[in-house]
C-alpha cells in the first residue's frame, strides 16, 4: 500500500530505497559519491523549430522525445533524471557486478534518436560521459523526491549533447572515457577538438556510427 501511495511523490529510485526501510527525511538528508553514467539528449535545432510552430507542435514534439526516452530506458536500462527545457537528462549508475552500464547508455541515445527520427522525422543529438558523481536525493515538503547526481561528468555530457546539435544529423557524441564502451554493430570517429565550452581541461570526443553491413 505504501508503494502504490508514494508513486506520485518519489521516483523509482527513491521508491526502491523506501522500500529497503528508509524514512523518506533521513533519504532527502543523504549524498554520496558514486560512478554514474550519463545521457543529454535533445531535438535537433529546437530552437528554429519553436519560432515557425505553435504551442501545441511543440509539446507534441517534446512529447515524443520523452516517451522516445521512456521506452529506451526500459529496454536498457537507466532512469529518467530531469527534463531540462528541451533536453532529457537519463542517469546510469554504477550498481555492484553490473558491467554493461556505460555500453547501455550508449545504446539508450541511439535509441532515441532512432525512435524520435522514425515518429517525427526530427534528428536527436545526444552527449554522453561517464565519471564521479554526487548523488542524493533532492526534495522538499508537499515537493516531489526525486533522486539526482550533480558534478562535472554531468556538466561534460551536456556539453556534448550541444556539440551534438551542431552536426547537420545530430547523433551521439561520447567522451574519451568512454571509447571502450561502443556497443557491438558500431564505431567512432575522433572529433577533431581539444575542448568545449565551460571546460578547462582537454577533452575527447567521439561521434559514434553504426557500422555498414556488408553485402555478399
Amino acid at each position: 500500500m505504501l508503494f502504490r501511495s508514494l508513486r506520485g511523490f518519489v521516483s523509482e529510485s527513491v521508491r526502491r530505497e523506501v522500500v529497503t526501510g528508509q524514512e523518506i527525511d533521513e533519504l532527502a538528508e543523504k549524498s554520496e559519491l558514486r560512478h554514474a553514467t550519463i545521457v543529454f539528449a535533445g531535438v535537433c535545432d529546437f530552437a528554429s523549430f519553436q519560432n515557425t510552430h505553435d504551442e501545441h507542435q511543440i509539446f507534441e514534439l517534446l512529447q515524443s522525445l520523452l516517451q522516445a526516452s521512456d521506452e529506451a530506458t526500459r529496454m536498457f536500462g537507466g532512469e529518467i533524471d530531469k527534463m531540462i527545457e528541451d533536453k532529457i537528462m537519463i542517469v546510469f549508475e554504477h550498481h555492484g557486478e553490473d558491467r554493461d552500464y556505460q555500453a547501455n547508455a550508449i545504446k539508450t541515445a541511439l535509441r532515441i534518436g532512432e525512435l524520435v527520427f522514425t515518429r517525427t522525422g526530427h534528428r536527436v543529438a545526444a552527449g554522453v560521459n561517464t565519471g564521479v558523481v554526487v548523488a542524493g536525493i533532492m526534495g522538499a515538503a508537499e515537493a516531489r523526491l526525486s533522486r539526482t547526481v550533480v558534478g562535472d561528468p554531468v556538466n561534460l555530457s551536456a556539453r556534448l549533447a550541444s556539440l551534438a546539435t551542431k552536426r547537420p544529423d545530430g547523433g551521439v557524441i561520447i567522451s574519451g572515457s568512454l571509447r571502450d564502451a561502443i556497443p557491438a554493430g558500431h564505431t567512432c570517429k575522433k572529433l577533431p577538438i581539444s575542448s568545449v565550452k565551460g571546460k578547462t581541461q582537454a577533452v575527447e570526443a567521439f561521434a559514434i556510427s553504426t557500422v555498414a553491413s556488408k553485402r555478399s
